[in-house]
């Protein structure tokens, strides 16, 4: 069931990837259409141009997601040994944020996916509660890097995400242990949940200090001198 939620959430994010690209060239011939002597001189150009910023955009967006995710198993396996203090999530909000929903929730999603095959605990039944909420943690993050890009912005996304998705595997781990109530499970977390949040706070401020590389990995650079 692991591998078909993390290939699904692949397929999806191919999918609205590559559409939101066709979008993009159907516009940009529409443009020229409507100026139609540029569109009869430069037909072919028009053309060839949107369908190798397609490729261009594709190629190098799946390449930052996957550095970008890389990033999020390695941070993670490196502070495995201190309890609730992860940069995985974080840098799924990061990604989302800066790369768009879709992006921070194929990296948070697979980040925790993939990385439990390395850390301590491994992979169970709480994997899917860890996925989900660093899925949305990312796909949060992309929806308020929609509305506006600033650090107040990015930190009022990470305290919403790290709360949801400390619900998430809060409800998760209470149904694993169903001996513990599920109350006393959210209790007991609690001082972990805030270390969490804290720790995380921490993390996207710092990982903010990195956006024009990221954009510029992504490529945003060569689509605006287009």
């Amino acid at each position: 069931s692991f591998s078909i939620f993390h290939h699904l959430c692949f397929k999806v994010f191919y999918t609205l990837h590559v559409s939101a690209e066709i979008n993009k060239l159907i516009k940009a011939l529409s443009i020229a259409i409507m100026h139609q002597d540029i569109y009869q001189e430069n037909k072919q150009n028009t053309i060839v141009l949107a369908i190798q910023k397609i490729q261009y955009s594709l190629i190098r967006t799946l390449a930052t997601v996957l550095i970008l995710t890389s990033a999020c198993i390695l941070g993670r396996v490196a502070f495995q040994y201190i309890p609730s203090v992860e940069p995985l999530t974080p840098l799924a909000i990061i990604s989302g944020f800066i790369l768009g929903p879709i992006n921070g929730f194929v990296a948070g999603a697979s980040g925790f996916y993939l990385s439990n095959y390395i850390v301590w605990g491994g992979q169970g039944p709480w994997t899917l509660f860890q996925m989900a909420g660093a899925g949305i943690a990312g796909f949060l993050g992309g929806i308020f890097g929609k509305i506006m890009h600033n650090m107040i912005v990015l930190i009022i996304s990470t305290i919403l995400s790290i709360v949801i998705y400390e619900t998430l595997v809060n409800i998760g781990g209470s149904l694993t242990f169903a001996f513990i109530p599920m109350p006393i499970y959210f209790l007991t977390s609690l001082p972990f949940s805030l270390t969490h949040m804290i720790s995380s706070l921490g993390f996207v401020i710092f990982f903010y200090e990195f956006k024009g590389l990221i954009e510029k990995l992504r490529g945003e650079v060569f689509e605006k001198r287009v």
